[in-house]
């Protein structure tokens, strides 16, 4: 799917935007943080080119996490040699057919790309079931 036809909505962020935005071309958000809280599942973020601070877990299924459709790239990253930032992007246990696209992604203590899953969670409930990240596309 293009850009251009994206189905869900759509959110910016942008390095000279602020959290208190709303997250529209013109009132783009700042940080990838604001945009992994607000978004609303199967939105599309657009990053203008920029460094961008990781460390981020999206939650959401079927976002889309892009540069916005120009020759620029954006940039998300996050410390190597700090353990509290364990990971650059992480996509927790119901982020199903999320995507990466046209983004560089660096970093991260442990992983720069992440997945969980529930698969060693405590199983005493009767209702618990194996789950975990699926269908996530990097491009």
């Amino acid at each position: 799917m293009s850009d251009a036809t994206q189905a869900g909505p759509m959110k910016f962020v942008a390095i000279n935007g602020a959290d208190t935005n709303v997250g529209t071309p013109g009132s783009p958000w700042r940080t990838l943080g604001k945009a992994a809280a607000a978004a609303p599942a199967g939105a599309t973020i657009f990053l203008g080119a920029g460094t961008y601070e990781g460390g981020v877990t999206f939650h959401q299924p079927g976002l889309t996490i892009a540069t916005l459709p120009t020759n620029d790239t954006a940039s998300i990253t996050a410390p190597t040699d700090d353990p509290a930032k364990g990971w650059t992007i992480r996509f927790g246990i119901h982020a199903d057919g999320c995507t990466l696209r046209r983004l560089d992604v660096s970093g991260g203590y442990y992983y720069a790309v992440k997945t969980e899953s529930n698969w060693n969670w405590d199983k005493s409930n009767a209702t618990w079931q194996r789950h975990g990240t699926s269908r996530l596309t990097i491009e």
